[in-house]
């Protein structure tokens, strides 16, 4: 059972991995002094295959962790940083074990006359795996004690209201565009009186006409919304300027929508960008690149009432979640900047309050 100040079991195990790799190295540096003392090499092996298994433990336990938890944008690359150099980590000390171990066994058989080189160049390997024990270390204590995570007080980014600005550019019949953006590119759309024009005019619409898919503005008890009625008609519209990371997030509603719904993110042209899409209860998340499609990850969902939409592109990795839930995590190559935007199809009525789109600093 975990004690009550640990959020997860990852703060358990992580600290065994660099505690045991960096005594390994210790052990390995006397093992070249002590020659005669045979132990300290095979004490040192002993924990760098522990140690390696221990780095494999943390980094699984890691990836579920951060799963687990809905985070401030401010945090995601941090922990993109931090997750990518505990995978180089495992990679590393797992491979470096493997050739040591492999060299330890057929010494006597193979490479005795060899073993002055052989020895302090895996001594030297092995030091420089340290780097990435201390990159990976460095990123999550800067979680922890930068941006409060695990302590229960996670310290998310002040929103400075100065840099945003309304977007008043192509109205029409004077009706102000419902879009506020910032200077880094961040941009929300949201419904109010006017974003029924906005949504005609402001937004570059890629395929379809406007004058056939039905928009209209309403609200309930609760919000307001823009009801999309696509007719079985395509559309793709997007909005901004070119961006890199990202986290996009949308409030949706499919319950009287029979079709497709598609987010669209580092929108380039129609035969490359990524994609996360929505049909019944299904979700796959990919990217098409020269027109061929590439899949991420798929999943399922619960697909009634309002949905609150999170997509997060941070280097190579790309997550959704649903309701604060992750749902999909997967890798891919890092993106091309690119815009934002949705692609729909189908009958009945798709349902969207919000979208937003804000930009992830390095």
């Amino acid at each position: 059972m975990l004690p009550e100040w640990a959020p997860n079991i990852h703060p358990i195990i992580v600290h065994f991995p660099i505690a045991l790799l960096f005594i390994a190295v210790f052990f390995h540096s006397l093992s070249l002094f002590f020659k005669q003392q045979d132990w300290f090499a095979k004490t040192a092996l002993s924990l760098y295959i522990i140690g390696a298994l221990a780095s494999i433990a943390a980094f699984v336990s890691g990836r579920a962790a951060g799963d687990a938890l809905d985070l401030p944008r401010n945090v995601i690359s941090t922990l993109t940083d931090h997750a990518d150099w505990a995978e180089y980590t495992v990679w590393y000390f797992g491979i470096f074990t493997i050739v040591y171990l492999v060299y330890s066994v057929f010494e006597e058989k193979y490479f005795k006359n060899l073993a002055a080189y052989i020895k302090p160049l895996l001594f030297v390997i092995g030091l420089g795996g340290l780097f990435f024990v201390y990159q990976t270390g460095d990123n999550g204590a800067k979680m922890v004690f930068g941006y409060g995570l695990g302590t229960g007080n996670i310290k998310e980014e002040v929103e400075n209201k100065n840099d945003e600005t309304l977007n008043t550019e192509n109205n029409v019949d004077n009706v102000t565009s419902t879009i506020s953006s910032k200077e880094n590119g961040s941009w929300k759309f949201y419904t109010a009186e006017g974003s029924v024009q906005t949504l005609k005019n402001d937004f570059t619409w890629i395929d379809g006409n406007r004058s056939i898919i039905g928009i209209e503005s309403e609200s309930d008890d609760i919000e307001s919304y823009i009801k999309l009625s696509p007719n079985n008609n395509f559309a793709t519209l997007t909005y901004g300027g070119k961006l890199n990371n990202i986290q996009v997030s949308s409030r949706v509603n499919f319950d009287s929508f029979n079709g497709i719904l598609i987010i669209l993110h580092h929108f380039i042209d129609n035969n490359n960008y990524d994609f996360v899409s929505f049909q019944n209860d299904s979700i796959e998340m990919g990217r098409i690149a020269a027109g061929e499609t590439e899949s991420f990850e798929r999943g399922n969902f619960n697909n009634t009432d309002w949905l609150n939409i999170k997509i997060i592109s941070s280097g190579s990795h790309f997550r959704t979640m649903i309701n604060g839930k992750m749902i999909l995590h997967g890798h891919g190559d890092k993106v091309n900047p690119g815009t934002v935007g949705v692609r729909f199809n189908g009958t009945g009525s798709l349902l969207l309050s919000s979208l937003e789109i804000e930009v992830i600093e390095e």
